[in-house]
């Protein structure tokens, strides 16, 4: 049955029901026998007996006791709960939280969605008993946000593994402040380090900020920041900020990159600013642990503000590029284009634009206008297509080399193209294919630029000079393919190319490429440029196959040309005993020696994971590992804490 059984002051209503209930008046209690169910506000008890004394608002519960309060249940012996003072506690309890599991000896509920727990135990692992457990003496947890415990012990098959005066594992869906998984190992510049041991602070729902330390031993510390924010459409931006003082070059070092973009600035307009910078050359790649930045040689750093005005397109920039190559630093300052719509007349389209750029470069400036108008149109002539264009372009620029001002030219190209498409269709009948079809792209052009006195300046600001020229060119496109289980199947394509100089009465070099991509396990291209006279050839081969089998995967490359030739590989072989195995390496002829090559593991401890990373590449190598909990990648052990390699 289910009865009401008392109103409350603030209007809390207990309800109650089991399957025999006994009143005792004398001394003001209700029990409830087999099946027992309170429910008070939106908290619910469960248990096989429960007692309720109304004087003292006191529930008791026994043997075995549920707690479910908005979806979060809590398990245990023998339970109490005072339902004034909304706390209570269960004895040998256990609770289901996100992403894994909560045991005590005494767990105490003191307030909305927290416990305290005597002798605490938090795990993932779904065994009983489980493979491991954070053993705490004294924990508070937090439902939807972490656990905490003081003094903590990883337990690993009831081993102690490792303590730590306290410690926090996170169990919440959202974005919570707290520390961040760090990572050790070891590297020949480097030596032994502890990197990305990082602090994640919430600011607020829109932004959050990383702060983080690498500790190095032949380095010293280097702190970074990482600062994100999301205001769309107003702003949003991702810094970084990095800085070291080396302990054995004593050298200061730092580096700022990052971006702000807002779509709704100033009179509607948009901004765009990005700052790419570093203290010296080689920072960024001495400590940089990809490749992308192990190759980067170039720092470019911009502010642009752009805005549409009468349906043209307006963009007002700042910008540097800093060159390490070419040793040259090339400022605009500034840079403002403008973008016309484009006009289509009588079938004839044009595209306009005009721009006005600044520069300096080291101790030498210049700025140039230009003005560019592209005409084309497409003439249908019977199965030919007829593609005439011109491009106008005027130039003036500020002075030149004698210190003349406002020195200007203007240029011209015209071309003229005819070209078609033709089909040819070939029975096949081989392996499944079904037929193969040659499609040709003949193309006939034409190109011309009068002779223009370009005026002798010191920075032509980007815009280029006019060569006189006069040339005939006819261009081959081929394109194969056939069909496969009503598949399309591209086999190969093939382009050659030959032009000839009407003013010097020549011919110019033939360009020949051919490529084919089957499908996405298949990757083949070269290139060859021939010189008519000489019959001189300058070749480039790429080729990359994929061998996919359930015993292994395996991935060859090769690329060839004058100035390189190299073999990659990677091979993966299938998971066995729950490790993930990769290997690659790449292999140059003219040194004739292993140039890079890398090993990655991971091994699945079924509630765990371990990883294992080594590389080395030119020389410089560095390896690390880590032990974390699948469920909760933010709690990681590495090789700085374990500390179980020796130098």
């Amino acid at each position: 049955m289910f009865l009401l059984l008392l109103f409350l002051a603030d209007t809390t209503m207990i309800r109650y029901r089991a399957q025999k209930i006994i009143y005792n008046f004398k001394d003001s209690t209700i029990t409830l026998i087999d099946s027992a169910q309170i429910s008070y506000g939106d908290l619910n008890l469960y248990a096989d007996t429960c007692r309720y004394y109304l004087n003292q608002n006191l529930l008791i519960s026994f043997p075995r006791s549920t707690i479910v309060q908005e979806g979060e249940s809590l398990v245990g012996g023998t339970c109490r709960y005072n339902t004034d003072t909304h706390t209570g506690m269960i004895e040998k309890g256990r609770a289901t939280v996100e992403k894994g599991y909560l045991y005590g000896d005494e767990i105490w509920l003191v307030g909305k969605h927290q416990f305290n727990v005597k002798n605490g135990r938090y795990t993932t692992c779904d065994h009983d008993p489980p493979h491991y457990y954070f053993y705490a003496p004294r924990m508070k947890v937090y439902l939807d946000d972490i656990a905490v415990g003081e003094p903590v012990i990883l337990m690993v098959r009831f081993l102690p593994t490792l303590a730590a005066p306290f410690w926090f594992v996170p169990i919440s869906k959202k974005r919570k402040s707290g520390l961040l998984p760090f990572r050790a190992g070891r590297s020949k510049t480097e030596g032994e380090y502890i990197k990305d041991f990082s602090y994640y602070l919430v600011i607020n729902d829109y932004a959050d900020a990383t702060f983080t330390t690498d500790i190095m031993r032949k380095k010293g510390v280097r702190p970074r920041l990482n600062l994100i924010y999301r205001l769309p459409p107003f702003s949003v931006g991702n810094w970084d900020l990095s800085y070291i003082h080396e302990t054995d070059t004593r050298s200061k070092r730092y580096s700022i990159n990052g971006y702000n973009r807002s779509d709704r600035f100033l009179f509607k307009s948009q901004l765009l600013a990005q700052i790419d910078y570093q203290s010296d050359e080689t920072y960024i790649q001495e400590y940089a642990e990809e490749k992308p930045l192990l190759l980067k040689r170039e720092l470019y750093s911009h502010l642009t503000i752009s805005r549409e005005i009468l349906h043209t397109q307006n963009t007002l920039s700042l910008d540097r590029r800093v060159d390490y190559d070419r040793m040259t630093t090339t400022d605009h300052i500034p840079h403002y284009h403008l973008a016309f719509p484009t006009f289509n007349l009588l079938n004839v389209t044009t595209t306009p634009s005009f721009s006005f750029k600044r520069e300096r470069r080291g101790d030498t400036t210049g700025s140039v206008a230009n003005l560019v108008s592209p005409f084309s149109t497409t003439v249908p002539l019977g199965f030919l297509t007829y593609h005439p264009g011109i491009n106008l372009d005027y130039a003036v620029f500020d002075r030149d080399t004698s210190g003349n001002q406002f020195p200007s030219r203007f240029g011209y190209t015209t071309s003229h193209e005819l070209s078609t498409t033709l089909y040819r269709l070939f029975p096949l009948s081989l392996f499944g294919l079904d037929g193969l079809l040659h499609r040709v792209v003949p193309k006939l052009g034409y190109r011309y630029s009068p002779e223009v006195t370009n005026p002798p300046v010191l920075i032509s600001c980007g815009v280029g000079g006019f060569t006189k020229q006069s040339q005939i060119f006819f261009q081959v496109d081929n394109y194969f393919e056939t069909k496969y289980q009503n598949g399309r199947i591209p086999l190969f394509n093939l382009r050659g190319r030959v032009g000839y100089n009407l003013l010097n009465d020549s011919l110019t070099e033939i360009p020949i490429t051919l490529s084919s991509n089957p499908n996405k396990n298949i990757g083949l291209s070269s290139s060859f440029i021939i010189n008519p006279y000489t019959l001189q050839i300058t070749r480039s081969f790429s080729e990359e196959v994929r061998l996919a089998t359930i015993l292994f995967t395996l991935t060859l490359g090769h690329t060839y040309s004058d100035l390189s030739h190299q073999l990659w590989s990677s091979f993966t072989p299938a998971r066995f005993l729950g490790i993930d195995l990769t290997l690659s390496s790449r292999y140059d002829f003219n040194l004739g020696t292993i140039v890079e090559y890398s090993a990655s593991l991971t091994k699945d401890l079924h509630c765990w994971e371990f990883l294992f990373n080594y590389s080395n590449l030119g020389g410089l190598w560095r390896y690390d590992f880590k032990l974390r909990i699948k469920k909760i990648p933010e709690v990681e052990f590495g090789k700085g804490l374990l500390g179980i390699l020796p130098e």
